[in-house]
């Protein structure tokens, strides 16, 4: 905490029970609470003054924010050791200690997505994404024979000498790709709806 903070944590508590605050209790406070985290120490404060109508120490504040951290801690799982982690276990301790102090501190570690089909697509995603990849790879094969599109084989279509290039590829290039005859396109056409 800092000495603003232990300030605002002794007039809190001077709001229940009318003690004064001076430099001097700030510094006492301050070495005796100073390593605390502000909000626990705020949230300790209120609960000791909703049960209990005895005057307050730090002693009462530090255990009452150990009990909050405890409880973190409690109902937070701790994630199993990573492939690395299970042949030093010296970095899985090192790791779950850091964990520990975040989440009794109340900063939780982030939490992985586990609902869902999986980690790896669907086969009808990868059957498809391989056909557009595949269709992709064709396409560039050849130049763009869209007149206004500058695209050499290799290159990406543009839709015109001097724009950014095209996420996709004009439909009639994986046509001439395919060793189709190109159907006519307009300026106005979308690209990459390849047929």
């Amino acid at each position: 905490m800092t000495d603003d903070e232990v300030v605002d944590l002794l007039t809190l508590m001077a709001s229940f029970d009318r003690r004064t605050v001076g430099d001097a209790d700030v510094d006492a406070w301050l070495m005796a609470v100073g390593d605390l985290p502000f909000a626990d120490a705020k949230v300790a404060v209120v609960k000791h003054y909703r049960e209990s109508r005895e005057w307050l120490m730090p002693a009462d504040v530090r255990r009452a924010v150990r009990a909050i951290r405890e409880e973190r801690i409690k109902v937070r799982p701790l994630p199993a050791p990573t492939p690395d982690e299970a042949v030093d276990p010296r970095v899985y301790k090192q790791r779950m200690a850091d964990i520990i102090h975040r989440v009794g501190n109340g900063k939780m570690p982030f939490r992985a997505i586990t609902a869902g089909g999986g980690a790896e697509p669907s086969t009808e995603y990868q059957e498809a994404r391989s056909q557009e990849d595949r269709d992709r790879v064709l396409a560039q094969t050849v130049p763009c024979p869209v007149d206004w599109c500058p695209a050499l084989a290799g290159e990406p279509c543009r839709p015109s000498p001097t724009q950014e290039p095209l996420t996709t590829w004009h439909p009639s290039r994986l046509q001439v790709a395919r060793g189709e005859e190109p159907r006519p396109i307009n300026k106005q056409s979308t690209a990459g709806e390849a047929s």
